[in-house]
């Protein structure tokens, strides 16, 4: 029970660091930050508040999610790869899953993070 309350409050306070921003901006940074990623010099147009937003929800999603994954439940467990994560993949996983699923875009950044991992490492 402790647990849950605690995974609540911190996914609580990221998403209220983006005023709960929807799916809709979500995407549109996450694409300017793997696109800012890939090139080898800053894209023009690209929001850099955008890319350290995305690049932050996405890291910090992912991160409370490796520590906090054993106090979960097991339907909302994740099985993370053996391999570490960058946050490049983790945005391309993320983009594909907001990609994939644009009826869901009016729901938190951090939501549909947390739902983009579920997908992408469910456990057997």
């Amino acid at each position: 029970m402790k647990a849950g309350i605690g995974i609540i409050a911190v996914v609580g306070v990221l998403a209220s660091s983006a005023a709960l921003a929807d799916g809709n901006k979500f995407i549109v940074e996450c694409k300017q930050a793997v696109a800012a990623i890939d090139a080898p010099e800053w894209p023009q147009g690209s929001s850099r508040i955008g890319f350290g937003h995305c690049l932050g929800v996405v890291e910090g999603v992912m991160n409370t999610m490796f520590y906090m994954n054993k106090r979960l439940d097991p339907e909302v467990q994740v099985c993370w790869p053996e391999e570490s994560l960058t946050n490049a993949q983790a945005a391309r996983i993320v983009v594909k899953y907001l990609d994939d699923n644009p009826a869901l875009l009016t729901q938190d950044s951090t939501v549909l993070t947390i739902k983009a991992f579920m997908q992408a490492f469910p456990c057997k």
